[in-house]
């Protein structure tokens, strides 16, 4: 009776899940990651897709940054960066996101492009890291998911 229970929550569980555009942040021990997604579209050409505020009693050491992009047009740029609060200006310092040859190339109208980049990236407490794309047109949409993954750091004693 209780496998039966069970068995219908974790078939359910998945669909309702795939809804959310943002994860909550995963902390286990020094172990930090985070998945996000969002949906550009017209009149831009740039789109960025913001990470929640890292924690504010430990520092983040970004040991990679995945990500899958798809779109009506190819892109040109995709950068890492950081920002004091959502949605905010960029720090100083950014680092480019090497796209995938498949960029080049559309498939049945559709452009896709990955990532999966070292980063070794030391960020502040409560910082806001952030993933933004680019094209050469200010028309067409896309979508893309990007999960940020690294290491809790204590602020007191560094990496």
């Amino acid at each position: 009776m209780h496998f039966t229970r069970f068995a219908g929550i974790a078939f359910i569980a998945p669909f309702i899940l795939a809804g959310h555009s943002q994860a909550a942040p995963v902390r286990i021990g020094t172990y930090y990651d985070e998945t996000i997604s969002t949906t550009c579209s017209s009149p831009s050409v740039s789109c960025a897709a913001w990470f929640s505020g890292l924690p504010s009693d430990k520092m983040v050491l970004v040991q990679r940054v995945n990500c899958n992009f798809v779109g009506s047009l190819p892109l040109v740029k995709a950068h890492f960066g950081v920002s004091v609060t959502s949605g905010g200006a960029s720090q100083p310092r950014e680092i480019a996101l090497p796209l995938s040859i498949t960029n080049t190339t559309a498939v049945n109208g559709s452009y896709f492009a990955a990532t999966d980049t070292g980063a070794e990236w030391l960020m502040g407490q409560g910082r806001f890291p952030y993933v933004e794309v680019f094209t050469n047109q200010a028309s067409g949409t896309g979508s893309f998911k990007c999960t940020l993954i690294g290491k809790l750091v204590d602020p007191n004693t560094g990496p």
